[in-house]
């Protein structure tokens, strides 16, 4: 696609030169105001009104509606089509060209796209978004631990083409659906491929597929045959390829990805072309033995993640997505649940580049521990919940990255539950992409825990009672109970603050200000140790990756901020328990020592505890060695150690196998 800064643009010029599409960002200068006020700031997309009030105290953020207009200048030409393409607006939008309807969307999370061709004028057009992010009992989410953050919050694209064309508007998707496979020994692999086409005469019309490599070489040319038409009258071209001894996408060991090319022609003219990614693997469950991926047992190093940003709201860009993935690689993280909605097209290209796994889900969000049941009894819900759910797939089934689709988390059984709503998403998910596990998140039994393929429990010992030690037990407890079914943690987590430490490890109230850092690094420890011996885990997930906005918390530091994550809402600081993941999960050198932010010591005699992946660490104690013993799993300690009064300089060395010498320190006061 071509992508053109769009201020004042003549659309005439590209036409005589293309029949293709062009594609341009509307980012720029949009006037937005909230209702009810009368004048307008300029602001650039992406856009959340509501990253400012989320974090100044209350759970009274404003939830209502909002406008935004923009005017673009253009010459349509006859025998040309416009497209206005939405990639997330929270959560209903309704969009006008000049005065005149476009359309509307429900549904927060993922993309629309409406044809404007008809309400076009030549010279200014004026565009005109109505927002709004206010409750509605028919639009899932109706709860969560977690901002509704209201805005156009993505990018938005005017997309010209001519009059034939690839599909745009079947649920906001690309209009190619791709269906790869492998065989038993995995060295060929058939794609399935569905094109649907946008037009008046597709009986003129032919259709190719493309298939390159990732130096751009040829893997596979097929010619896709008419298929009739489908439900919302689109004219269907179908086929498939065989590709032999295909290189496989193997996650971070080997992300391997191809390119699938569909051309629209006529004549042996080319018309119009989408470009989508296309990965080779295999995945298998077992509720004995675990996660598989290419016929070998891979150990998760899973964590969930939130697409927002502390003074951006949920509006990020290519940018904060890229930094985001930068430091879940440092870490070492193998998979990502994206909660608790579909994320960013940007996101999953990100996870199929990397070679993270992912689990995406729509946004059917239970109370947890709060009041309410996420859940509307009636068609008007029902309906917004399947639509929701064709649009995450079509839009992201061809990611390879993207492993399982995921139905609903922690929702509760109230009055007429939602079991059979359940089943139907459950059976719509399969009928549009067989190919993929399904799965869940609950948080207690209920008897639709088992409507999807796979079961995943939110779990948080040693957090909301109990103790961290106890999830060992309870996971074997629940395997012993149901062991024909995969079991994984869905969530595990406690909050913790950079500013508060004790000396001792002593859990606090979780719904108190006080969130020692200290606590959430032996919580994760316990954690740790217990899933990776436990192969029969499917899949374990960290809760959190970053802290994330949740106005109605007042606890930690600081209200309206979930601090469960192992680095800062700004990402400007790892948490000790970001460490000791790394120190276990990555490669990359570690050495670190814990509680460094508590400066002030009281006892004269303490523990000093660092992480590091590179052995036994060097550690000197103002100036004098202090032998230290393994724990295991990169943790090792020295108890008993004598501080001076005054200032006390801790010094640790690690040398790496090349020779370098990892170095760290800090300075405790007594």
């Amino acid at each position: 696609m071509k992508f053109r800064n769009l201020v004042s643009v003549f659309f005439g010029v590209a036409a005589v030169l293309s029949a293709e599409r062009t594609s341009s960002l509307l980012n720029g200068s949009w006037e937005f105001r909230l209702e009810g006020e009368s004048a307008s700031i300029n602001v650039d997309l992406p856009h959340s009104y509501n990253a400012e009030d989320t974090l100044a105290g209350g759970a009274d953020y404003f939830r209502g509606k909002a406008v935004y207009q923009k005017s673009v200048r253009l010459n349509p030409e006859a025998g040309r089509r416009y497209f206005l393409r939405f990639k997330g607006v929270n959560q209903e939008a309704e969009v006008l060209v000049n005065g005149r309807e476009a359309g509307s969307h429900r549904g927060g999370y993922t993309a629309f796209c409406f044809e404007v061709t008809s309400l076009l004028v030549a010279g200014e057009n004026r565009i005109e978004v109505r927002v709004d992010n206010r409750f509605n009992e028919e639009i899932m989410p109706l709860i969560g631990d977690f901002n509704m953050y209201g805005g156009i919050y993505r990018d938005v694209e005017l997309i010209e083409t001519g009059l034939d064309l690839i599909s745009l508007t079947y649920f906001g998707s690309q209009g190619l659906q791709l269906r790869p496979e492998l065989n038993a020994g995995m060295d060929r692999a058939r794609v399935g491929v569905t094109l649907l086409v946008d037009s008046a005469t597709p009986a003129s019309l032919s259709a190719n597929l493309t298939i390159r490599g990732l130096e751009g070489e040829t893997a596979a040319v097929v010619e896709l045959s008419p298929a009739g038409t489908n439900e919302a009258g689109f004219a269907v071209f179908s086929g498939s390829a065989d590709i032999s001894n295909p290189q496989l996408w193997d996650s971070v060991e080997s992300p391997v990805l191809y390119s699938a090319e569909a051309q629209l022609l006529r004549g042996g003219r080319k018309l119009d072309s989408v470009r989508e990614p296309l990965g080779f693997r295999r995945v298998e469950i077992d509720a004995e033995k675990g996660f598989f991926l290419n016929g070998r047992h891979y150990k998760i190093q899973g964590v969930c993640r939130h697409q927002d940003f502390e003074g951006l709201g949920n509006a990020l860009g290519v940018e904060q997505h890229e930094q985001d993935f930068a430091i879940m690689r440092e870490m070492g993280v193998n998979a990502v649940r994206f909660a608790h909605y579909p994320h960013d097209r940007a996101v999953y290209d990100l996870a199929d580049r990397e070679g993270i796994l992912s689990w995406a889900e729509i946004p059917f969000v239970g109370p947890g521990g709060y009041a309410g049941t996420g859940f509307t009894p009636g068609e008007g819900f029902a309906a917004n919940a399947k639509q929701q759910l064709r649009e995450m797939i079509f839009q992201n089934m061809n990611h390879p990255s993207i492993v399982m689709w995921g139905l609903f988390n922690e929702l509760n059984k109230s009055g007429e539950g939602p079991a059979q709503l359940l089943e139907e998403l459950n059976a719509l998910a399969k009928s549009i992409d067989p190919g993929r596990y399904t799965t869940c998140a609950v948080n207690a039994v209920r008897e639709f825990n088992k409507t999807s393929d796979l079961l995943a429990w939110n779990k948080y010992y040693g957090w909301y009672g109990g103790s961290a030690s106890q999830i060992g037990g309870w996971a074997d407890s629940a395997h012993k109970a149901d062991p024909s079914r995969p079991l994984g943690i869905s969530e595990y987590g406690a909050g913790a603050s950079i500013q508060h430490h004790t000396e001792k490890n002593k859990a606090p109230a979780p719904n108190s200000y006080f969130h020692p850092e200290n606590w959430q690094t032996l919580f994760h420890e316990e954690h740790w140790k217990a899933i990776d011996s436990r192969d029969f885990l499917w899949g374990t997930f960290v809760w959190n990756m970053f802290d994330f906005g949740a106005s109605h918390r007042t606890e930690g530091d600081r209200p309206n901020v979930n601090d469960k994550g192992l680095v800062t809402f700004d990402r400007k600081n790892r948490k000790d328990s970001f460490y000791f993941y790394k120190a276990n999960w990555s490669e990359n050198p570690v050495l670190h020592i814990n509680k460094k932010r508590m400066k002030v010591r009281e006892k004269s005699r303490i523990q000093i505890r660092i992480y590091s992946n590179r052995g036994i660490p060097l550690l000197m104690v103002n100036g004098e060695p202090v032998k230290m013993r393994s724990e295991g799993y990169c943790i090792y300690t020295a108890n008993r150690v004598r501080l001076q009064n005054g200032e006390n300089q801790i010094a640790v060395e690690a040398a790496t196998d090349d020779g370098m010498i990892l170095k760290d320190s800090v300075v405790w006061l007594r």
